[in-house]
């Protein structure tokens, strides 16, 4: 009891100079996104700036109080900001000798708007003040934002209302199909680019836009009118637009993975370091065979035996890169011991996706499509199940964990249907309630609630979702989860539904030779 009565009585005891008075701005800060903005904090105290121990700035937010920017011991640290505001901030040297500890604000965004507290320590003294900055008006970024989405939304509701609707003509329609697959996608791509450079996070932005661009390869797989394109066209879109979507979207995945490494590689000295580096690099290897093979396979002039080892090394490719994603992930997030795990359940792995299940458990054992399909099923379920336990494991202190599962669930899916569709050798059956559930109910749902989360955030400061990919993700993992019903119960949904078959029966006989070679090729990929 002694100790801090003595302490209380000393600072009773001191003269009216030193006493420690802090200020900042009387009245709130408005200010337009993407503007900088200074916040304002002087001490108005006769102690030397070198005698103060520490100053901080805080924000006031839902989850508590943020770190924003810190200054101890007569430095600025500026890496100890949260990751929101790393890079944005700064005092002004020059200034602090004076007392002046305000700090700059750099590209405002709608999630700064709140309440920021300075807050200073020196010995037994301590003063605080707060600033407010509110009134956030929308910038351009916003409004393109806002324009892109509604000219999503309007073009891909206008062109299926006047594909299915009005328009008679074949040529035209087929047209329309292409503009519906292609325009909304595209201009969606865009929206998330300008969503980037104001509000959305770096592997937020990369990785919705990146899924926006590669969109129409799969709508194209899935559209009823498949069979009606003709050359070289057709085959791409039928035997590799699914496999190339999935290539060129984990490419943008793992750099999004080793870019998050990148950031956490102080935890990687040595050996782990040089790991990190090599997975990567290995990843983009194979990726880049996939891409030489389909370049090999449709430009004339390239010799049968050279395409047929890019064949064979892009199957080998596109069933390794899961393992890859698996072990990066690990890595990037600070579990790489973890990954080596992944050893134990490789020859699994590998039986599920070099196994020709439709020859060996069809023609040689006479095995029926329903048995051929549960065992498919029941074996892929467990080694994705047990894969996505680790991811959970290794996600659950992130803070923007549910976006990266999402992410994940989605590529694993795709891969599973490309998977499915190579091992069994069945083209989709195309049904058009799906597909305008891919074509439009999707970017109509995302173009929704980005402008939702636009306006609230602009208003309240913070949004309803906070990660862009949950919303988008979660909608194009129901859309491929559907092309995989689709795949799996093809004979139950043909015999239930026997009007709606694959576009154009007549061109199916024609489709037979291509068809076979397909599946001769694919065989070449499995063996």
């Amino acid at each position: 009891m002694h100790l801090p009565i003595c302490v209380l009585m000393s600072v009773l005891l001191m003269s009216a100079d030193e006493r420690l008075l802090v200020s900042g701005s009387t009245r709130s800060i408005s200010a337009s996104v993407g503007e900088d903005v200074t916040l304002n904090c002087s001490v108005d105290s006769h102690i030397k700036p070198e005698d103060i121990e520490e100053v901080s700035w805080r924000k006031t937010d839902e989850d508590g109080d943020i770190l924003v920017l810190l200054y101890q011991n007569n430095e600025a640290f500026p890496d100890s900001s949260d990751e929101r505001y790393r890079d944005r901030v700064e005092f002004f040297a020059d200034e602090i000798p004076k007392g002046n500890f305000s700090f700059r604000l750099k590209s405002v965004r709608t999630e700064d708007k709140g309440v920021y507290m300075c807050q200073v320590f020196a010995g037994v003294l301590s003063a605080n003040t707060t600033v407010v900055l509110e009134r956030l008006g929308f910038s351009v970024s916003h409004i393109m934002v806002l324009i892109l989405c509604v000219s999503a939304s309007a073009s891909a509701l206008l062109l299926c209302f006047i594909i299915y609707c009005r328009s008679r003509s074949k040529d035209l329609v087929l047209s329309l199909q292409m503009c519906l697959v292609i325009c909304p996608n595209l201009i969606m791509c865009l929206a998330f680019v300008f969503w980037g450079v104001s509000e959305g996070s770096l592997f937020e932005t990369v990785s919705c836009s990146a899924l926006y661009f590669l969109r129409p390869l799969l709508l194209l797989w899935t559209a009823p009118y498949a069979n009606e394109l003709t050359g070289k066209i057709k085959t791409f879109i039928q035997d590799y637009s699914c496999e190339t979507e999935y290539i060129v979207f984990s490419a943008v995945f793992y750099s999004v993975l080793f870019k998050s490494a990148l950031n956490k590689s102080m935890n990687y000295v040595g050996f782990e370091g040089v790991m990190i580096i090599l997975y990567f690099v290995v990843a983009l290897v194979f990726e880049l065979i996939y891409i030489i093979f389909l370049l090999a396979k449709f430009i004339e002039g390239i010799s049968e035996q050279i395409i047929a080892i890019f064949e064979v090394l892009a199957g080998i490719s596109f069933d390794v890169l899961p393992l890859l994603q698996f072990i990066i992930l690990f890595y990037a997030f600070g579990s790489a011991r973890g990954g080596y795990f992944i050893v134990a359940v490789l020859p699994v792995f590998l039986i599920v996706t070099r196994y020709n299940w439709d020859e060996t458990c069809g023609q040689k054992m006479g095995c029926s499509p329903s048995v051929r399909r549960s065992a498919w099923i029941i074996i892929m379920l467990s080694v994705n199940g047990v894969m996505i336990y680790f991811y959970i494991i290794t996600l659950e202190n992130e803070k923007d964990r549910m976006g990266w599962t999402c992410t994940i669930a989605f590529l694993q899916l795709l891969w599973a249907v490309v998977n499915f569709a190579w091992s069994f050798n069945r083209e989709l059956y195309r049904f058009v309630p799906v597909y305008l559930f891919g074509s439009v109910a999707v970017v109509l749902v995302n173009s929704v609630t980005l402008m939702t989360e636009l306006i609230l955030k602009t208003v309240n400061g913070y949004g309803a979702v906070g990660d862009m990919r949950v919303v988008v993700f979660s909608s194009e993992f129901i859309f491929t989860l559907l092309l995989m019903t689709l795949l799996v119960f093809e004979p139950l949904i043909k015999t239930c539904l026997p009007s709606h078959q694959n576009a154009v029966e007549s061109d199916e006989s024609p489709a037979n030779g291509s068809n076979q070679n397909t599946a001769e090729s694919r065989e070449m990929i499995r063996l």
